[in-house]
């Protein structure tokens, strides 16, 4: 009996809520919280919109940068394997240029190589080819070259003192000065003819006119026809030898000429091949000091990476060692694509995350625009970068210069509000 009285109680109530009187008081939203909660939300978007008119933060624009220096350290290759036979420095000694570095075995002896450079140098200073005469050099892969330079200097000297040609000039000398004095002793014997030649004339015409009068005889005039005639052929004789014995002389001057060239011409000849034959060699004799002993192109400190020690074998092309100047300015420079580059100015600031050094662990480099350039080259802008504190990060951390260092950089170009750059959405 009790159970089911409490479930005809039960049955009631949820009659009860069921109702439509209750069921509106239920869904009623009372009008204060309706009220009161429009005013909030006005509060918040105002608040919101007036916070967006001061909040301001900068476009980026990336690029791609590069930083060296002006006077980048310089990287020492091996020019060929071998030996390292004497290390003339350490780890961080400072070097001035010239200075030697380490030294390679070589098949040459080197005080060989200085003496022949030396007097290579003194005989294209005189052209005494006395003073190069075959040595036991050791000389190595230059010994070649060495004996084919005396070879020239042997062919040299043969022109200087060879004989043959001087003779064949000798001997046409001395029949010249034989045709001019043939020349002059027919000049002297046609003025003698030509003296006596105005008499064997009036003879002549007196017997022409004698025999015309009829008062010499026939044989007579020919007689006296037939010399002066005679007389006149010996003179067209005597000029004809003449202009033969002239002749013969320009022939004579022409073949002198033509062989002192041609001996001037093999002597200058000569004298060229030994000359740079010479020259040649002791280039040769640098470039081989150059690859047995190294030297310092730059004055700086020794940074060692690929040797440490005496008797150490390297590679051709092997990195040896660094040389990094001291005292030297750090550039940067950046290249920006045409695409936002109006956006780009002098003086905007840039940040530069390294590629070698992740700016989640050492931070961010620093710098400003100080140029750009005024067109764009292969769709390429170029500008240059001031690096407020050097190669000092963002973290506090210096980053060790090297040859080149890349990375990419956010130029911060125009501060905009939150606001301005939702208006520009519409």
């Amino acid at each position: 009996m009790l159970d089911h009285h409490k479930n005809t109680e039960d049955e009631t109530l949820f009659k009860e809520v069921r109702s439509e009187e209750v069921q509106e008081i239920i869904g009623r939203i009372p009008s204060w919280i309706t009220r009161n909660g429009i005013i909030v939300l006005f509060l918040i978007v105002t608040l919101l919109l007036i916070s967006s008119v001061f909040l301001h933060y900068p476009d980026r624009v990336s690029a791609q940068i590069n930083i060296t220096s002006d006077n980048p350290p310089v990287k020492i290759v091996a020019y060929h394997s071998g030996r390292i036979k004497t290390l003339f420095v350490k780890q961080n000694d400072l070097v001035k240029k010239g200075s030697a570095l380490f030294e390679m075995e070589s098949t040459s002896n080197q005080d060989d190589l200085d003496k022949l450079k030396m007097e290579l140098t003194h005989l294209l200073e005189t052209n005494n080819i006395n003073l190069l005469q075959q040595k036991n050099l050791n000389l190595g892969e230059l010994q070649s070259e060495y004996l084919s330079l005396l070879n020239e200097v042997e062919e040299w000297n043969y022109f200087l003192t060879h004989e043959n040609s001087q003779r064949t000039l000798s001997q046409m000398e001395r029949e010249l000065q034989d045709n001019i004095l043939m020349v002059k002793q027919l000049r002297n014997n046609e003025d003698k003819i030509q003296s006596n030649l105005g008499t064997d004339k009036k003879i002549y015409d007196t017997d022409k006119e004698l025999f015309e009068k009829g008062v010499l005889s026939e044989h007579e005039f020919l007689l006296s026809k037939k010399k002066y005639n005679e007389v006149l052929l010996k003179i067209n004789d005597n000029q004809n030898k003449i202009l033969e014995y002239n002749l013969r002389i320009s022939e004579l001057k022409k073949r002198m000429l033509d062989t002192e060239l041609s001996k001037n011409n093999q002597l200058s000849e000569s004298k060229r091949k030994v000359e740079l034959s010479a020259k040649n060699l002791i280039q040769r004799i640098e470039e081989a000091k150059q690859i047995s002993i190294y030297t310092s192109p730059i004055s700086g400190k020794v940074n060692l990476f690929s040797i440490w020690k005496e008797n150490q074998n390297i590679h051709a092309e092997q990195g040896i060692m660094l040389i990094v100047p001291e005292g030297q300015q750090i550039l940067a420079k950046g290249t920006l694509a045409i695409q936002n580059s109006g956006k780009v100015k002098v003086g905007q600031k840039v940040l530069i995350e390294l590629s070698s050094h992740p700016a989640s662990e050492y931070g961010l480099v620093t710098g400003e625009i100080s140029y750009i350039s005024s067109a764009p080259m292969d769709s390429i802008y170029s500008f240059d970068i001031r690096l407020t504190h050097g190669l000092k990060t963002s973290n506090g951390n210096i980053i060790f210069q090297q040859p080149v260092l890349t990375g990419r950089g956010d130029i911060l170009t125009e501060n905009k509000s939150l606001f301005s750059r939702f208006i520009e959405k519409f």
